[in-house]
């Protein structure tokens, strides 16, 4: 049984219960545990209306006044005939009168959060989800300041330097032929501005015209692995260079045909006037 659980049947059941009744039922049931801390463990740092839990980003202390009030989230029934009979659609939708005919008792809130969060889950399951990992650099929201204590506490419990670690170990970058084909395939002339080979032969080529050896880089199946970082940033200069470059032909080409056209107005309007003169 789990703290949400706990929580429910204090709601639930019959007699006086308070947040007091509730934090006793938590320390007698979870004081043993390794990742819960009562007031009676550590009494200088836990207050006596306070726990502690052992979290995968560092420890987090609750404070339990409000807890049974807020997880019954009760709405008066008066109140739902009154929402349930507005004239805006919307309200009614939120409060359909099918709710007043049921006899069972209202979910709790912390019931509701469970629900809701293993219908996340279940999306999640049947999804591939990419996950981007953010780091909050201060607290006061103030650009350019960065708290050394708080970075560090985020990189460390968001396992970020283990991930790094793991990276080095194996290869640092890794796309599929087809997105790597299309950023890179200006870098070769053989696959610019079109490729119309197999997309694995395309980043072969931009990797041999660039002489990245064995070491550096890696075609699989139907990804492209490079090693190290340095390669890719590399790379990446390199197609940084090539956008200007490009930019450059683009612009030398518009303002040629732009001179050319306005030369050709120009001696159209020489002609014209010099045959009506």
């Amino acid at each position: 049984m789990g703290i949400l659980a706990l929580l429910d049947e204090e709601c639930l059941r019959p007699g006086d219960t308070t947040d007091a009744t509730f934090l006793d039922k938590l320390t007698n049931t979870f004081t043993r545990h390794e990742h819960f801390r009562g007031h009676t463990s550590n009494r200088k740092q836990i207050g006596i209306q306070e726990f502690k839990l052992i979290h995968y980003a560092g420890e987090v202390t609750y404070l339990v006044s409000g807890f049974v009030e807020k997880n019954n989230d009760l709405l008066y029934r008066d109140l739902k005939e009154t929402m349930s009979s507005s004239q805006d659609s919307v309200v009614r939708e939120l409060f359909p009168e099918a709710e007043l005919r049921e006899k069972k008792l209202p979910q709790t809130a912390g019931n509701q959060f469970k629900v809701s969060l293993n219908r996340l889950m279940d999306i999640l399951k049947s999804k591939e989800p990419s996950y981007i990992r953010c780091i909050k650099p201060n607290d006061v929201q103030q650009a350019g300041r960065f708290d050394d204590e708080l970075v560090s506490h985020q990189v460390k419990y968001l396992g970020l330097m283990e991930n790094v670690r793991v990276r080095r170990a194996g290869f640092a970058y890794r796309r599929k032929f087809a997105i790597f084909l299309e950023r890179y395939k200006s870098l070769c002339p053989r696959t610019w501005p079109t490729f119309k080979g197999p997309d694995r032969e395309g980043v072969q080529a931009i990797c041999a015209h660039l002489g990245l050896g064995d070491e550096e880089s890696k075609l699989g199946r139907s990804k492209v692995f490079i090693r190290f970082p340095r390669t890719l940033f590399a790379i990446e200069d390199a197609f940084q260079r090539r956008k200007d470059e490009l930019a450059a032909t683009i612009q030398a080409t518009y303002k040629g045909w732009q001179q050319r056209r306005r030369y050709r107005d120009m001696r159209l309007a020489v002609t014209t006037i010099a045959k009506h003169w």
